[in-house]
């Protein structure tokens, strides 16, 4: 399990890094070489690499599950984000993330599966997730009275009831991803937590 969670606050400056799908040491165009090396985290404006995580795995599955003839828009399609994410590098005022979530909802549509990809607001920051099966990929930021707090995990075990636990017992952490109608609710226990200032916990309502 790959997991980051992260405290920031106006006087206290970090930055997440959790890696890209691929492997940088061999990245060669300018997205691929632009996301080993910027990645901010949601509250400054980045978190590419968890986003590029959430396609590979989405559009590994659309690969697998599409008919044999589809298979070719998919790749075309795909090579046609590739070239366009390159191309955001280079243009002022280009978002990359933008780009990723809109290439993730295409997929989760032709998955006709909601929850592969999905954005929840709350009151004071957000919730991405990509779930698939049995596994879940979460992406949480807040900012709050002047602090802010960020999570991120990878292949959290989604129970029954459809809700992602993440645990790490060895480090306090412990954070719920509960369904909650068409909303989910995030609890967090022991020391996963933004501080006296600022809380992740809260209901998260899915963006339209």
């Amino acid at each position: 399990m790959r997991a980051l969670a992260l405290i920031l606050s106006l006087v206290l400056a970090s930055v997440a890094t959790a890696d890209p799908s691929f492997d940088c040491a061999k990245a060669t165009s300018d997205a691929e070489k632009y996301l080993c090396l910027n990645d901010d985290g949601p509250i400054t404006g980045g978190g590419q690499q968890w986003l590029d995580r959430a396609m590979a795995r989405v559009y590994a599955v659309a690969m697998l599950r599409s008919p044999r003839d589809m298979r070719v828009k998919l790749i075309a399609d795909q090579r046609r984000f590739l070239r366009n994410r390159d191309a955001c590098v280079k243009a002022n005022g280009c978002r990359m993330d933008t780009m990723y979530r809109a290439r993730l909802r295409e997929l989760a549509h032709r998955l006709s599966a909601p929850d592969a990809f999905a954005v929840f607001k709350g009151v004071f920051g957000e919730l991405q997730l990509s779930r698939l099966g049995d596994k879940a990929s979460v992406s949480i930021w807040v900012s709050e009275n002047g602090y802010a707090c960020q999570f991120e995990a990878d292949d959290i075990l989604v129970d029954d009831g459809g809700a992602a636990r993440f645990r790490d017992d060895e480090n306090g952490c412990r954070v719920d991803v509960v369904p909650e109608g068409a909303a989910m609710r995030v609890k967090t226990e022991l020391h996963c937590y933004c501080g006296a200032h600022a809380s992740m916990e809260g209901v998260y309502v899915r963006e339209r």
